[in-house]
């Protein structure tokens, strides 16, 4: 089964809206393109979602089982897009570093990063070179703070000074 996030929407506001017509004009569509997705969508869920009486549609048990996920989903799409708009940095941020960096350098500048960015998770991670290398080549660390620069082509890197 190939359910669609349209589909849910369909069947959503067919459901706010009360009805076929009033939700084809909150899509923006005609009621026959309403009518025909909400069947489709009921043939590929082998499930009545609705009992029709008159013109009236009344939502079955199953019905209310799928407007509970498709409430929820919808919700969870809506808030992933607008996650991904957002200009600010924020989730998890996996960083590796040697160990004298962490107890001696770090401090002050992780400090400041979390002051500017508090939606940013700093998970850092202590190393050695080879180990913190080989966690950024495999995805595990988005950055680290090593002894020497890396000798691999999928990497790239930066001196930040010498000890």
């Amino acid at each position: 089964m190939n359910m669609e996030l349209s589909d849910l929407l369909f069947f959503r506001t067919v459901v706010d809206a009360g009805g076929v017509t009033a939700a084809a004009a909150q899509l923006h569509c005609v009621p026959s393109n309403v009518s025909t997705r909400i069947r489709h969508l009921e043939e590929r869920l082998e499930a009545a979602l609705f009992i029709r009486r008159n013109r009236q549609l009344q939502l079955t048990a199953p019905g209310r089982q799928l407007l509970d996920y498709a409430r929820r989903i919808l919700a969870l799409a809506s808030e992933a897009e607008e996650s991904l708009r957002e200009t600010e940095p924020q989730g998890t941020f996996a960083f590796g570093c040697l160990e004298c960096t962490a107890g001696t350098q770090l401090p002050t500048p992780l400090a400041a990063y979390h002051r500017r960015y508090p939606r940013v998770r700093v998970e850092l991670r202590i190393g050695t070179t080879a180990d913190l290398v080989e966690q950024v080549l495999r995805g595990r660390l988005e950055a680290a703070i090593a002894g020497d620069a890396p000798a691999h082509s999928d990497l790239s890197s930066e001196s930040l000074g010498t000890e």
